[in-house]
C-alpha cells in the first residue's frame, strides 16, 4: 500500500467538503482517485492533515503522476497540489 498525506489549512473545515488523491498516468488518464479522511497532527494551533491509501501496483514508480485536489461541500474546486514523492527505506546512490 502507498500512503499519501496533504497538509490541511488551519481552520479552513467548513470550506472544505473533501480531499482527494488523483493518481494519473503520464498521459494523464486517471487511475484512481481516493478520499483523504482527514486526522488530527496537533491539537493546539489545529494542525491536521488529510492521508489516503491505494495500491502500490497501481502505479508503479517513475510511470505516474500524483495530484492533490481540494474540492467545496458543493464538489467545485477549490486548489490543487502536486506532492513531493518521498519513498521510504531505500538507500541512496547506486
Amino acid at each position: 500500500m502507498v500512503r499519501g498525506l496533504m497538509v490541511v489549512p488551519p481552520n479552513q473545515a467548513g470550506e472544505v467538503g473533501q480531499y482527494v488523491f488523483r493518481i494519473l498516468d503520464l498521459g494523464g488518464k486517471t487511475l484512481g482517485d481516493f478520499p483523504g479522511r482527514v486526522e488530527t497532527i496537533s491539537s493546539e494551533g489545529n494542525f491536521q492533515r488529510a492521508v489516503a491509501h491505494w495500491p502500490s501496483d497501481l502505479a508503479v514508480p517513475g510511470a505516474h503522476h500524483l495530484l492533490g485536489i481540494v474540492l467545496d461541500k458543493n464538489g467545485g474546486e477549490l486548489a490543487r497540489t502536486a506532492p513531493r514523492m518521498v519513498s521510504v527505506s531505500n538507500s541512496q546512490g547506486y
